[in-house]
């Protein structure tokens, strides 16, 4: 291979790639640098739930010891704020006729570094939390031989937790195909003991294959001919060798003690596409787009006091009617 298209094709390429796989890193790896942490939780597709529909973020926050504008004749200010990689960024008041500005800053016990900015803010690396740092900021004139002192202060920062509110994910829930859907068979998987294999009629041409998990709830025998809601476009996913082409929507209890599989009206029609009440559904292909866009929506699912199901306070409804089951109060996924 010649030494040239090394250097001009695959080494970038090389490079590039490498940044990619750094970019996908998980929240968890980036917690150091304060990437804010959204949670995550992994939807196994056989009983996963999630119960709380907030999430904890690291927020880092600024906290001024000093703060004192003293361009004489002036009044100005200087405000810090941490991005989510822990940089510093100080913005301050402009003051005319300055070219140019200099900033030191530096832990109090060391002498401090500087730098020059020709805008009224600056970016600073590699400051470290609950740590004094001493800022002055200088304007430096057109013959770049006065320095005038404009601004001094002490700050400190730390990282704190705050409690926020997820929005309800209504554009996800759009995405996904709903349908009724008929138990035709259920027997053991026959390589796990808490798997079960169903055959279920929700339309097409043969059946799909869908394992669940609800041996510790069902005997096979219990689920064939009922009923069910099915989500048809989640990626396709091997459970111990048998391919699962879909997921059960069930109800369940908080602590999992008692799990039930949603039941549509008993004249919904089968392959029937069920809806969330006032969401438009346009339901994308079978692949990780859906199966992403279900793990985001399934912490919103719920059963009200009736057992009927809800995406939040919005019914999951058939043309004939509500899915529901006899769980009241409890979670869906």
């Amino acid at each position: 291979m010649p030494t040239m298209f090394v250097v001009t094709h695959w080494l970038p390429k090389l490079f590039e790639e490498s940044l990619q796989r750094r970019n996908v890193c998980s929240p968890m790896k980036l917690k150091k640098k304060l990437y804010f942490c959204k949670g995550s939780y992994s939807c196994q597709r056989i009983l996963a739930t999630m119960e709380q529909t907030s999430t904890t973020e690291l927020r880092p926050q600024v906290n001024w010891l000093e703060n004192r504008w003293v361009w004489p004749g002036t009044t100005g200010k200087c405000d810090a704020t941490v991005d989510d990689k822990g940089r510093v960024w100080l913005k301050f008041s402009p003051v005319e006729d300055s070219c140019c500005y200099k900033v030191h800053y530096g832990p109090l016990e060391l002498f401090p570094s500087w730098r020059t900015t020709s805008r009224n803010q600056i970016r600073i690396d590699s400051w470290k939390p609950e740590q004094v740092y001493r800022v002055q900021i200088y304007s430096v004139k057109g013959d770049l031989t006065k320095e005038q002192l404009i601004f001094q202060g002490k700050l400190s920062w730390k990282a704190t937790t705050t409690t926020v509110e997820q929005q309800v994910p209504f554009q996800d829930a759009s995405v996904l195909e709903l349908r009724v859907g008929k138990i035709l068979s259920c027997k053991k998987h026959p390589n796990a003991d808490t798997l079960l294999v169903e055959e279920i009629d929700i339309g097409e041409d043969s059946p799909r294959t869908i394992v669940s998990g609800l041996v510790k709830y069902y005997q096979p025998e219990e689920l064939i001919s009922r009923k069910v809601v099915v989500v048809c476009n989640l990626k396709p996913k091997k459970m111990r060798g048998v391919e699962s082409k879909g997921m059960l929507l069930c109800g369940s209890t908080k602590d999992k003690s008692k799990v039930e599989p949603l039941s549509p009206p008993e004249n919904a029609q089968i392959g029937e596409l069920v809806s969330f009440q006032g969401c438009d559904m346009k339901p994308t292909e079978s692949g990780n787009q859906a199966s992403k866009s279900f793990e985001r929506v399934v912490a919103f699912l719920k059963t009200d006091s009736k057992g009927i199901a809800l995406l939040e306070n919005r019914q999951l409804l058939t043309s004939q009617g509500p899915c529901s089951c006899s769980i009241v109060d409890g979670n869906v996924s």
